[in-house]
């Protein structure tokens, strides 16, 4: 009976840690979305995506057909976010409070 009142504590007071832990941890591996366009507002597609933080670039990720991409996991945060094509010119620009990101690129 001892041994069974015992689990009944491991399962009363952890298994309700379970359910945040387990949100923290798909908020924590959701990756954010960027739209890549030209001017003209047509999508990019092959354009890379780094995730950028202090001292490490994470990727690349290629946009889809429709200019969409998620921005690659970095386990010290993104702090800013780098996208290339070549025939376009590069741009970095800060992680914005709301996403999707809309970035634009201009050919050279």
């Amino acid at each position: 009976m001892r041994q069974f009142d015992k689990k009944r504590n491991v399962v009363r007071y952890f298994v309700p840690l379970l359910a945040p832990a387990f949100l923290l941890f798909l908020v924590g591996c959701a990756s954010l979305k960027v739209v890549v366009m030209d001017v003209l507002g047509n999508p990019i597609p092959e354009a890379l995506i780094y995730s950028v933080s202090l001292s490490m670039d994470i990727g690349p990720a290629k946009t889809d057909a429709r200019g969409e991409a998620r921005v690659p996991s970095n386990i010290q945060g993104t702090h800013w976010v780098d996208v290339s094509k070549n025939g376009y010119r590069s741009v970095r620009v800060e992680v914005p409070s709301s996403w999707p990101l809309t970035i634009t690129l201009e050919e050279l």
